[in-house]
């Protein structure tokens, strides 16, 4: 297995903000379980993005983001590092966002719309006026009314593009597809979106799926609890 640099606990206090992932997993692994939290934390804004994009339900993604963290947890001494925990990260969380999506949809396979179906859906324009709504901060909700609206396939690779800024080679990694197809997808997705939004996109985008404070703090706390509830043992049995 690979290993981390490993930081005494009395030193880890903090200043661990600051440290690498790397260096906060070493100190997990040497069974100072609290040095999740550091991860759960720099995290939680980027994994729910990700999850809610996938999902469009704000419980359905805090649910699969909590799980995620616990499956990372209990799955930490498979990550081979030092770099890369945050693709690791990403991709356990898309795998169980994809996965509560598929039980939602009764295993019904996502189809794709057409051209001619997403230039006629209406849908996309029963959201308030961007003239009523001027604030950036205001205007996001509105932008995000109107993603949640987007067929499942464009809304996520537009999250991650747009609200997540992601690489077309990051968003493709972790999707798992290929990158013209992550770039025909925004194309179509930022389509439906330009001319209800026109110039405020871009600038909309930052206030979108914002995921701190208390929500933040909450599921922190949840997960820390469950993995409190693993037993001290579960870290110590994988040495």
């Amino acid at each position: 297995m690979q290993r981390f640099p490993r930081e005494s606990k009395a030193s880890f206090g903090a200043e661990a903000e600051s440290l690498p992932d790397d260096v906060v997993v070493g100190q997990v692994l040497a069974g100072n379980v609290q040095a999740f939290e550091v991860l759960i934390r720099r995290y939680n804004q980027r994994l729910y993005r990700l999850a809610r994009g996938i999902l469009s339900d704000d419980q359905d993604a805090r649910e699969a983001v909590q799980e995620s963290y616990v499956k990372a947890y209990l799955s930490l001494d498979g990550f081979r590092g030092p770099g890369g925990f945050a693709t690791w990260l990403y991709v356990i969380t898309r795998n169980q966002a994809f996965s509560m999506l598929r039980h939602r949809q009764r295993e019904v396979p996502m189809e794709m719309p057409t051209m001619e179906n997403i230039l006629d859906d209406t849908s996309l324009l029963d959201v308030p006026d961007p003239e009523e709504a001027l604030e950036s901060e205001r205007l996001g909700k509105t932008l995000q009314h109107a993603i949640d609206r987007l067929p499942d396939a464009f809304r996520i690779v537009f999250v991650m593009r747009m609200v997540q800024g992601m690489s077309v080679r990051e968003t493709a990694e972790i999707l798992d597809l290929n990158e013209k197809t992550v770039k025909t997808r925004l194309f179509r997705a930022r389509r439906m979106l330009r001319e209800r939004f026109k110039g405020y996109l871009q600038g909309a985008s930052a206030h979108v799926y914002e995921f701190a404070g208390r929500r933040c703090d909450a599921l922190t706390a949840a997960v820390m609890a469950r993995i409190a509830a693993l037993g001290a043992g579960s870290m110590e049995t994988r040495k």
